[in-house]
């Protein structure tokens, strides 16, 4: 008898699945923006505006106007290579995704403008800078910066049409739009300023400014509104007439006053500026009014003897010949 041996081999794959997960808190950039705008008297055009989230800044076809941010990327180098490990050991491979992070930071001292654009005013908290990881070699700010939530510009424009103001975000694709509809629309009228003598003497000279409206003729006191009126640099109120009396030393044969309004936002309605200039009649001046006055007309008649002369042959010129 023989017997004879066979063996069987069963064999059972185990698998195993291990899914890894992480989360992580985000904020959804959602950029919205308000503010006014307004139309200077000679076509400039006046534009405030705001956001609701850090912003790259705002432009136009004439120029723009940016932030204080810059940006760099990094990646966390562990991310190059993977491990796969199997039951035959470990293998390293090249990662096929390197995670990106961009990051922004300040690098100027507040918004700068750029083209047509001049800042008027910058609304913000001051900040200090952050730190740059150890790994990172950009040039920061080391002083306070202004992060701000709002800028105030005026745009120089060859025609009143108006074009729509890119509004830029730090986040890629979140640009948007700000439309008439989105800006408050402010009234920006002319102001007319008057300087005019009431007296003076060897010592002094008492002034009137008067201050009003270029449009409606109405009057516009300083006094209740920002804004203020300067006369041979010292600051005066104009009342509810419009109007200021000063009484000044004469130290000067000039006076000179100039309005200098508020922001045009904070007003309604807003006004530009205005100035104007007196002359204090004095011995000085007397004495060449009174020369100007009899100089002119002898020179007149001395030019009409002469041409007469010329043209007619009589013996006018000079006058002085039968003396």
């Amino acid at each position: 008898m023989s017997c004879t041996t066979r063996w069987t081999t069963d064999i059972d794959p185990v698998t195993d699945q291990l899914i890894v997960r992480d989360s992580i808190t985000v904020t959804g950039y959602d950029l919205d923006v308000s503010g006014y705008q307004t139309t200077y008297p000679n076509g400039d055009r006046g534009l405030v505006v705001y956001k609701n989230l850090p912003w790259a800044g705002y432009e136009t076809p004439e120029g723009d106007v940016r932030g204080v941010w810059a940006f760099y990327s990094a990646r966390d180098p562990a991310w190059d290579t993977l491990v796969v490990s199997t039951s035959d050991g470990e293998t390293v491979q090249h990662s096929p995704l390197h995670p990106l992070q961009v990051s922004a930071y300040p690098i100027e001292t507040g918004p700068t403008a750029h083209g047509d654009f001049r800042i008027l005013d910058v609304y913000g908290d001051p900040t200090m800078p952050p730190t740059l990881p150890p790994n990172v070699t950009l040039d920061v700010l080391t002083d306070e910066y202004t992060a701000s939530f709002g800028i105030a510009v005026r745009e120089r424009r060859a025609s009143t049409a108006w074009t729509d103001v890119t509004v830029r975000g730090l986040v890629r694709g979140s640009s948007i739009n700000a439309t008439p509809d989105s800006l408050a629309a402010m009234s920006l009228r002319r102001s007319n300023l008057s300087l005019a003598i009431l007296d003076q003497d060897e010592e002094t000279v008492t002034v009137q400014v008067t201050l009003r409206d270029a449009e409606t003729n109405a009057s516009i006191a300083t006094h209740d509104r920002e804004g203020y009126v300067v006369l041979n640099d010292k600051r005066v109120q104009t009342n509810e007439t419009g109007q200021v009396t000063q009484t000044l030393s004469r130290s000067t044969d000039a006076i000179t006053a100039r309005y200098e309004p508020g922001y045009w936002w904070r007003n309604l309605p807003g006004y530009v500026a205005d100035s104007d200039t007196v002359y204090v009649r004095g011995r000085y001046i007397d004495l060449l009014g009174a020369l100007y006055g009899i100089g002119v007309p002898v020179g007149l008649l001395l030019i009409a003897a002469f041409l007469i002369d010329r043209l007619t042959g009589w013996p006018l010129w000079p006058p002085w010949r039968n003396l």
